[in-house]
């Protein structure tokens, strides 16, 4: 996948795949950290899907703004929430 989006992509895309997948692993470390941490609070699962679910939501609208050739106002609003 990584191949085939730098051939076909935008280096802003592609940094921007590049940046979500490293988001994403950080999420998933923070997440086995927390399984067996019996005091991890709402605060800390808010963290590791901001950084897992939320972002993947988050590339997803900015790519889709991107291909879409969308003014950069509303390539930045989309991920804005």
């Amino acid at each position: 996948a990584s191949e085939t989006a730098a051939t076909h992509l935008s280096q802003e895309a592609v940094r921007l795949l590049a940046s979500t997948y490293a988001e994403l692993v950080e999420g998933q470390t923070r997440e086995l950290g927390l399984d067996f941490d019996l005091d991890h609070t709402i605060t800390d699962y808010e963290q590791v899907i901001g950084q897992k679910t939320a972002s993947l939501i988050r590339t997803s609208a900015r790519l889709g703004a991107m291909a879409a050739d969308a003014d950069p106002s509303v390539v930045d609003a989309v991920t804005a929430w």
